[in-house]
């Protein structure tokens, strides 16, 4: 069975620093996968390596059995390859739900005049559709403490540990 994901040997050199060495993991559809280990360890270098931030100095990316190791990274968007920072909520008066909508907005082809026709071009439709792919296709970082948690039938996990009282609590939104 293909993975969903699937990075081989992937190695990442700064000069004479090595931030990664011969990383290799697959991760199926519809699997929670993390990626963890003390600071230092890697992990923003790996998820700057899939996201096309970095390009790893040996091995290879595959995304949906496609070699993305080399893929510009303003391309993996549009294959379903989005980065998250550590920032919980960008924008503290929006749900998570909206800040996930922020991200995509480059992904609707309305624009500044046709949406000003909200209900006559189509822009209400398309504001719906991306509204429902961004609760299918996401999960989520949130607590009661963070932001406020989506209304919608994907997982959520609150991913500060150090303000919540159950840290790492899943729930349904």
């Amino acid at each position: 069975m293909a993975y969903a994901l699937e990075v081989r040997g992937v190695s990442l050199r700064f000069g004479g620093v090595r931030a990664l060495t011969e990383v290799s993991f697959g991760v199926n559809d519809g699997e929670l996968f993390s990626i963890i280990g003390p600071n230092g360890a890697g992990k923003t270098s790996i998820v700057n390596c899939i996201s096309g931030r970095y390009r790893p100095t040996e091995g290879q990316l595959f995304y949906r059995g496609q070699d993305i190791t080399a893929l510009n990274p303003n391309a993996r968007p549009r294959l379903g390859i989005g980065r998250t920072f550590q920032n919980l909520a960008l924008f503290h008066h929006m749900s998570v739900l909206d800040n996930i909508m922020v991200g995509r907005h480059h992904l609707l082809k309305n624009n500044f005049i046709t949406g000003s026709l909200y209900w006559l071009t189509g822009a209400r439709r398309e504001e719906l559709e991306h509204r429902r792919k961004s609760r299918r296709s996401s999960i989520s970082s949130t607590c009661s403490r963070c932001a406020r948690p989506p209304r919608a039938p994907f997982p959520t996990v609150c991913a500060n540990a150090s303000n919540s009282p159950a840290p790492w609590r899943w729930s349904r939104g």
